[in-house]
């Protein structure tokens, strides 16, 4: 028997009110018909929403594609205008660096030529022909400079404006380089010495070499000093003469230890009488150093006592560049130093005006001149920088500050403020160090022949020169060099090229020192020479034993030639030699290697090094750090040109360093 079941049917779209139909199904396979059934009908409404759903995800997509093209063609078009932008500010950035650049060398020489009119004594020699070249050359620089700024306004470049651009650039470079060309031989032809030696064989003059005369006359006139309370154009302390720095003494240890205090009632002063300046001239005078004399009290001349009273004669004291001192000037302190050691002078004001450094610098300056240099008929030059001690007071309290002359007066502050007549007082004067200047030199500048390229800025000697020491001793065979204190005024910084010039030879002196009592078999490299600085009256002086010898030419520094390679290989050595001991030599250039008639290789002229740190210079990369240094820092331009000239010789100092 077949048994029945009766299966409800789902509803028909659109039915929802109509009653369901009944389909009657045989029982044994209504499970299984019912499964399949209802699979079907799940299957097709899914795939009904799916391809519903599909299509609206193919939709979306298709929108965000499109978006995304459109931003990426935004981006594209950003990123050039980026590049077009770019390269637009990167040709007005060159442009404006190299106007820059050319207006600064052409400030340095005309900085030059304006030396060269001060130190030549005559005045300024126009050359019709070289004006009016510069002027033409101005223009025509003037002409490119406008095509190079209408360049460089257009955001983008076509290949012709590119090889526009090019061209205008290169004509701005000649044009600028031949403008310096003519302003380098307006400076020569300023400075240019006149020859002193009679060629017979041409009946000309020739130029050996040039008399004390001949150089005085184009170097340098007298610098007078009408009084230190005028302006300061007739004052010591100028850039030309003096800076004052607080940096600190260069060759002293300052008294900095000290922290006494004494009451001010202990002067038995009143509250006024602390502000009068004159109630402190006898306290200042009686605390002194051990070897100053004071003449007289300061109250005992009412009127005063002239500065030619107090320092014996108003002769003019033997100087390179002479100082027409004001020996009409009152001196704070009737003191005189003895001979031989430091000057010591004071000023004191109630109310600290802008005269009161150039008071207290001219009192000391002519202390020291008094005690250092009264001695001598010739230019004396001492090893040790002279040194005076000047107390400056307002009026009660005060300290002292060092004056120390290495080409020009450096003045710093040595010691604590203290209140004057106090125990601090009293032992900062006891404790001022009593330096020994009894190293020194006496040069006969007449009997010196000049070379006549000398006479501007530095003014060497042409032949071996004589020269007497302290001890009466002559010393024969010297190279002489003097650098007034006019020398590198072009610089940022031409007191610190002094100062720096004395610790460059303090080390080298001391390397040299140490490397004569060391027990090692290298020694000294032969291609260095001893050399010492000595301090003067507004000059210092360079002395080496002269070399006979020429000048090495760039084809014998490239090396091409194995006794080139062994003469440029022990100039590598002797660099390498002065970096392990803390000093870069840089100016590696054919005027300061010399070759003598034996075939020996030399380096000389050694002031221009940079002073670091013993040990810390291991490749001539870190030499190459260190001047880039130097360069940024001090504006030197031309340093790391001056290093790099010579691949072959930088290869060998290399070398040098890794086989020590």
């Amino acid at each position: 028997m077949v048994k029945f079941c009766l299966v409800p049917l789902p509803p028909l779209p659109g039915a929802g009110c109509v009653r369901r139909r009944r389909q009657v199904l045989p029982c044994a396979a209504a499970t299984s018909s019912c499964g399949r059934f209802f699979s079907a009908i799940s299957v097709a409404m899914e795939s009904r929403i799916v391809e519903d759903g599909l299509t609206v995800v193919d939709e979306l997509l298709s929108v965000l594609v499109q978006q995304q093209k459109e931003e990426e063609f935004v981006m594209d078009n950003l990123n050039d205008l980026r590049r077009e932008l770019n390269d637009q500010e990167t040709r007005r950035y060159n442009t404006a660096r190299f106007r820059w650049d050319s207006t600064a060398a052409e400030m340095v020489e005309v900085e030059c030529l304006r030396n060269a009119l001060v130190t030549s004594g005559r005045g300024l020699v126009l050359n019709t022909a070289t004006e009016r070249t510069i002027r033409e050359l101005k223009a025509a620089l003037q002409v490119e400079d406008a095509h190079r700024d209408e360049l460089d306004q257009l955001p983008t470049l076509s290949p012709h404006e590119q090889r526009c651009a090019r061209a205008t650039a290169a004509k701005c470079s000649l044009y600028v380089e031949r403008i310096l060309q003519r302003r380098k031989s307006q400076t020569g032809f300023q400075g240019e010495p006149t020859p002193a030696v009679l060629n017979h064989s041409s009946g000309s003059m020739a130029a050996a070499w040039s008399s004390y005369e001949d150089v005085v006359k184009k170097f340098s006139s007298p610098i007078r000093v009408e009084s230190p309370t005028r302006p300061e154009g007739k004052s010591l302390l100028r850039s030309a003469l003096a800076s004052f720095s607080l940096d600190g003494p260069v060759s002293l240890k300052p008294v900095l230890d000290a922290d006494e205090r004494s009451a001010l009632r202990s002067t038995g002063m009143s509250h006024g009488a602390l502000l009068q300046e004159g109630n402190f001239y006898e306290l200042i005078g009686s605390i002194r150093p051990s070897w100053v004399k004071l003449l007289d009290k300061r109250s005992g001349t009412p009127d005063g006592m002239s500065a030619a009273i107090v320092y014996g004669s108003s002769a003019s004291v033997p100087s390179f560049q002479p100082v027409m001192w004001p020996w009409a000037c009152l001196p704070e302190l009737l003191t005189r130093s003895t001979a031989l050691h430091a000057g010591f002078n004071a000023e004191v004001k109630s109310v600290p005006g802008k005269h009161m450094w150039n008071e207290l610098l001219t009192y000391v300056a002519m202390s020291i001149v008094d005690a250092l240099f009264r001695c001598s008929s010739e230019l004396r030059f001492y090893a040790k920088p002279p040194v005076g001690y000047g107390v400056v007071s307002f009026p009660h309290c005060g300290y002292v500050v060092a004056v120390e002359w290495i080409g020009k007066l450096l003045v710093a502050p040595y010691s604590q403020p203290f209140f004057i007549g106090s125990e601090l007082h009293k032992a900062t004067v006891a404790g001022l160090p009593d330096v020994c200047f009894d190293e020194f030199v006496n040069v006969d500048i007449n009997s010196i022949k000049w070379d006549p390229r000398s006479g501007r800025s530095v003014l060497w000697s042409a032949f071996p020169t004589e020269l007497t020491a302290a001890n009466g001793q002559r010393l024969y065979n010297q190279f002489l060099k003097v650098m007034p204190c006019s020398s590198y005024d072009h610089l940022l910084e031409p007191a610190g090229f002094f100062r720096r010039l004395y610790k460059t030879y303090e080390r080298y002196g001391a390397a040299l020192a140490v490397e004569s009592t060391s027990t090692e078999e290298r020694g000294v490299p032969q291609a260095l020479c001893p050399a010492r600085l000595w301090c003067g009256i507004f000059a210092v002086i360079v002395t080496m034993e002269f070399v006979e010898g020429k000048e090495a030419s760039e084809v014998q520094l490239v090396a091409s030639t194995p006794d080139d390679e062994k003469g440029v290989r022990a100039i590598a050595s002797a660099v390498v030699w002065l970096a392990r001991r803390g000093l870069i030599y840089y100016d590696l250039r054919e005027p300061n290697i010399l070759i003598d008639s034996s075939g020996y290789w030399h380096l000389i002229d050694y002031d221009d090094m940079v002073v670091v740190e013993p040990g810390s210079i291991k490749t001539v990369a870190d030499m190459y750090k260190v001047l880039e240094d130097e360069q940024h820092v001090y504006h030197l331009d031309g340093v790391l040109a001056a290093f790099n000239r010579f691949p072959k010789l930088l290869q060998f100092i290399n070398d040098a360093f890794h086989s020590d």
